[in-house]
């Protein structure tokens, strides 16, 4: 009885404490999460919050490209905004963060005093080669080699091959292309075709189209020893006549190529010179007179246009064309090796930079090709020398952005430096369907720097030289002097310095780890020119103890070079094309084809099918890869008929893709014989007895 009357007790108390509610009959969620906006947001981030803190570390919350080796240790290492917690997780280390140890002022004074200046210092490292302007900051963050007479960045540290392909197809990439030779050709536009003649690729387009004349487009082709179409082949180049004012008498035309292959240019200029007693003419050496930076991918217009900012001595026609190129959404809308001059402020002035947004709405409009568009102040001496050093320090741009008001750019004042640049389309094109599309930008010497880094500041990567050759690759064309002309001196200097790299890192190994390459094949990759395409049993070695000599023996090596074909010539795409051409609409035989089209070029045509090495490029049907120097076989008969000169994977085939020095007897008998889909070669790697099927896609 007592247990029930307390528990009716207990059960009024609780009525009683009750209130009445009544949930509503419908809510509104939009008006209910606007006024609990904060709360849901504070909620989210402590979830996040708790969420990272836990699982990772200040720096290790960065993007890749911002880690630095020393940040685990060192807060200073990160951005502002992380460094509170990058010192509360340092305070539980066991290495805590030291200060940096300050010296007495007595002490620093007396060592400037007695030490030579920074730049005294390191203009004595720079006797054997060249630096880029850029080369410091290139050096913090690139592997760095000694190549073609300068210290280069190779490639980046960090990983960098599908980033980089994926920047070039999505973003945009940078390379700093200052190491490319110039030359400047003066006297009247007749003496200066005629010159051209003697020396580039008849079958190309001739330097005296009204396409490449007027200085509106940059043109592509092949330079020669002087008189010597089709052989001798030296290296491709590249051509822009400075833009037309109606004088005939005297133009000028710049002719850009590898440095590479500079010594050989310059030297067939002089000859073919000599031979027109040229006295007229002038060739000038301008290398280290402009920078040259190459852009790559479908953001390179943003990024170009949003890095600088036109100066008020443009006119009309610069400043139209400047806001179009900026909205474009990839600089394939532009015509092919357009050419644009404009004059821009000093980069600092506009720091940071924003990228423009393109108008993915709009119809494209297409720019007109101009000579007043094409010119440019870079052109001339004066101009150039004029802007060769910056007016002011960066210490002085600093000291006046602090006086401005903040986050807005420097105005321009009468005494700020104006810039002159170029701005050419560049694409990159080759065997397979895919293209790479971009810009050259070549701006006055002395502004390397500045001008880089505005190029890099809007997340624009940065390739070295290795990225350059792949993206060749990728798109199935050849890399000078890597692959492309195969028979020119500096294609097969090129290869020797290659064969020292890889026999100073084989020979490092023990005899256990070193790779084994069987007897029947050759004796290692590096022993042979990736273009002689004798068949392997002309080199044979002795095994001993498991392993092959890094070298052949004497009898081998006589055997080789008495088997190796002096005669031996290139045939250029364009070349190729027209013998195609013959073949199809004549029904001619191939070497019937090849002697006419060269009668029709007016050049020597005492040159054998037999001799000729032609480019092709090869994908496989199904898996594998094969590296460079693998073999090509026929099919037919399964004879050699060529060599890999380069291969790399194709992100955008999603396959292997290789080039190859080819028979020119084998790639026409594939070509006149069978369809596309029949034509397939077999190739098989150096060091490896499996042999793949691979199409030949041939020049179309």
């Amino acid at each position: 009885m007592i247990a029930n009357s307390k528990e009716k007790k207990k059960a009024k108390y609780q009525q009683a404490r009750k209130i009445d509610t009544q949930l509503p009959s419908s809510i509104n969620v939009e008006d209910h999460v606007k006024a609990r906006q904060f709360e849901i947001k504070a909620l989210f981030k402590a979830i996040d919050s708790s969420k990272t803190a836990s699982s990772s570390r200040a720096f290790q919350t960065l993007p890749r490209h911002l880690r630095r080796r020393a940040a685990s240790h060192n807060p200073k290492r990160v951005p502002f905004r992380l460094r509170e917690k990058a010192l509360a997780e340092i305070k539980g280390d066991i290495s805590k963060f030291r200060r940096k140890r300050r010296k007495l002022l007595r002490t620093r004074m007396k060592k400037q005093q007695s030490s030579a200046s920074r730049t005294v210092n390191l203009q004595k490292r720079q006797l054997n080669k060249s630096w880029l302007e850029t080369h410091i900051w290139h050096a913090k963050r690139m592997k760095m080699v000694n190549i073609w007479g300068h210290r280069l960045a190779k490639h980046p540290t960090e990983k960098s091959f599908r980033p980089s392909v994926r920047a070039s197809r999505q973003g945009c990439i940078v390379h700093d292309a200052s190491y490319t030779a110039l030359v400047q050709i003066d006297g009247s536009q007749e003496r200066i075709l005629s010159l051209l003649d003697s020396i580039l690729d008849k079958a190309g387009e001739s330097a005296s189209s009204k396409r490449y004349i007027f200085g509106t487009r940059e043109m592509h082709s092949y330079i020669y020893r002087s008189n010597s179409y089709p052989t001798e082949i030296i290296s491709p180049i590249s051509l822009i006549w400075h833009p037309a004012d109606g004088v005939r008498d005297k133009r000028s035309i710049w002719l850009r190529c590898h440095p590479s292959a500079f010594k050989t240019v310059y030297e067939s200029l002089n000859e073919a010179k000599i031979a027109l007693s040229g006295d007229d003419l002038t060739i000038s050496d301008l290398r280290g007179q402009v920078n040259t930076f190459e852009m790559y991918g479908p953001q390179s217009s943003q990024v170009l246009a949003g890095a600088f900012r036109l100066a008020k001595a443009n006119g009309k026609a610069q400043r139209i064309a400047w806001q179009k190129i900026g909205k474009l959404t990839t600089p394939a809308h532009l015509p092919t090796g357009f050419v644009a001059g404009f004059n821009i402020d000093d980069p600092r002035l506009n720091y940071p930079p924003r990228n423009t947004k393109a108008d993915k709405d709009k119809p494209v409009t297409n720019l007109t090709l101009s000579t007043t568009l094409a010119q440019s102040g870079i052109f001339s001496k004066a101009e150039r020398e004029k802007v060769s050093k910056p007016r002011y320090k960066k210490a002085e741009i600093d000291s006046r952005r602090s006086k401005a008001q903040p986050g807005k750019p420097l105005a321009a004042t009468p005494n700020d430096d104006v810039i002159p640049i170029l701005v050419i389309q560049k694409k990159l094109e080759g065997g397979l369907r895919d293209s790479l599309d971009g810009y050259t930008l070549i701006v006055p010497a002395g502004w390397g720097m500045q001008i880089w880094s505005s190029l890099i500041h809007t997340d624009s990567r940065v390739g070295g030289i290795e990225q350059v050759e792949q993206f060749s690759v990728q798109v199935g064309a050849s890399h000078f002097p890597e692959s492309a002309c195969p028979t020119s001196l500096a294609n097969w200097e090129e290869c020797q310095k290659r064969i020292e790299d890889v026999e100073e890192r084989v020979s490092r190994k023990p005899k256990g780890k070193r790779p084994h390459y069987h007897s029947e094949l050759p004796l290692l990759p590096f022993i042979q020119k990736p273009y002689q395409v004798e068949k392997k049993e002309d080199v044979q070695s002795e095994v001993k103890d498991g392993q092959l000599p890094t070298q052949p023996s004497e009898q081998a090596m006589d055997v080789h070079e008495d088997q190796v074909n002096t005669k031996q010539w290139f045939m250029t795409d364009e070349l190729v094309r027209m013998v195609q051409n013959e073949i199809q609409e004549n029904q001619k035989d191939v070497q019937d084809a090849l002697k006419s089209v060269l009668t029709s070029l007016k050049c020597k045509d005492d040159v054998t099918l037999e001799d000729a090495l032609v480019q092709a490029t090869l994908v496989p049907i199904k898996r594998g890869y094969v590296s460079a120097c693998g073999y090509v076989y026929d099919k037919d008969n399964d004879e050699t008929c060529g060599r890999i000169a380069t291969s790399t994977f194709a992100m955008n085939e999603g396959k292997a893709v290789a080039i190859a020095n080819m028979q020119a007897v084998v790639y026409f008998k594939l070509y006149s014989q069978k369809k596309h889909l029949e034509r397939i070669v077999v190739v098989q790697d150096n060091d490896d007895e499996t042999k793949r099927e691979y199409r030949l896609h041939c020049r179309k």
